[in-house]
């Protein structure tokens, strides 16, 4: 199974035709906030692909501060539930608009954590490409 999570459905939306169109609608889960995407990686053990736009609405309780007002709230979400990804059973792929050079020093360090971490901007990342990106995950 796929999680995707992304704030901004209008954007990902060629990006879920795409998996859907490859992988097939009931194993492509699509959510938009990051209480939603916890609630799913603790429902469904088989997730095995977890998408993520790291520039997301900071979750009640964060201080806005520490996630940068929101530009790194899906690092801050790594950090917080590296205990369900750090069996290296769930594959991550960061999908951002962010500047990647700007955020691979936080991916470094979570990676022991975290297990396979891949880092790709939404702007050099068609959305054709995206089920053979996460077809090498589902192989592992």
């Amino acid at each position: 199974m796929i999680l995707f999570v992304d704030d901004e459905l209008y954007r990902a939306h060629y990006y879920l035709e795409e998996l859907r169109g490859a992988f097939g609608q009931e194993r492509v889960l699509f959510r938009e906030t990051l209480d939603e995407a916890e609630e799913e990686l603790q429902r469904y053990k088989e997730i095995r692909v977890l998408i993520l736009d790291i520039m997301m609405p900071p979750r009640k309780g964060w201080d806005s501060s520490e996630v940068e007002e929101g530009l790194s709230s899906g690092i801050k979400f790594m950090e917080d539930n590296a205990a369900l990804l750090k069996d290296g059973k769930i594959a991550i792929v960061i999908l951002t608009n962010r500047d990647v050079n700007k955020i691979m020093d936080s991916v470094e360090v979570l990676r022991p954590h975290v297990g396979a971490v891949e880092v790709h901007q939404k702007t050099q990342t068609p959305a054709w490409l995206l089920p053979t990106i996460v077809q090498r995950h589902l192989k592992r």
